[in-house]
This record gives C-alpha cells, structure tokens and sequence, in this order.
C-alpha cells in the first residue's frame, strides 16, 4: 500500500489517483490467450493495409 493523498491536483482539480489492481492467477490464461488473437488480427490487418 503507498502512503500519500488519494488524489491528485490536476488543472482540472482533484482527481482520484488509479489503483493497481492484479487479476487472479486464473484468468491469467484467458487474457492472454485473447491478447495473443488481438495481436494476431492486428498483424494481419497491418499486412493487407501494407499489400
């Protein structure tokens, strides 16, 4: 846990700092396997835009 305001003077105001927050080791597998699809599609798609 940081020690410190919550907050943070933007020019705005106050906004509320983001918190970390960490996934269980179980859904580690899910994310990755659709990050790695994401990846794939994108590279495809940046190879028919290049042709």
């Amino acid at each position: 846990m940081t020690s410190g305001s919550r907050y943070k003077l933007t020019e705005d105001g106050l906004r509320r700092k983001p918190i970390r927050f960490q996934f269980g080791t179980e859904y580690f597998p899910l994310f990755d396997a659709a990050n790695r699809r994401a990846a794939a599609r994108r590279e495809r798609q940046s190879q028919t835009v290049r042709a």
